[in-house]
């Protein structure tokens, strides 16, 4: 998809509404700006995830990069292992 947008006097530009529900951006979002002979394009910055305690178990906060494995057959085959199954 193309969109035109404009430089404000201050050197902002405003990202269309859709553009930025369809990526997740906000306010407060941060972007990469590459700089290349022809082009300018901005990357959106993820923030990393971070675990924190709740209930005495670690819990992951933050989007993922890709789908979280299934580690239940690795978990499983390990117990077997274990008990010398």
């Amino acid at each position: 998809m193309e969109w035109e947008i404009t430089i404000d006097a201050s050197g902002r530009v405003v990202i269309p509404k859709e553009v930025r529900r369809r990526h997740h951006l906000s306010g407060s979002s941060r972007l990469i700006l590459v700089e290349t002979d022809e082009r300018l394009v901005l990357i959106p910055r993820r923030k990393r995830g971070t675990t924190v305690e709740k209930a005495g178990m670690l819990v992951f906060q933050g989007r993922l990069d890709s789908e979280f494995p299934d580690h239940r057959a690795l978990r499983e085959e390990r117990a077997r292992h274990l008990m010398g199954l």
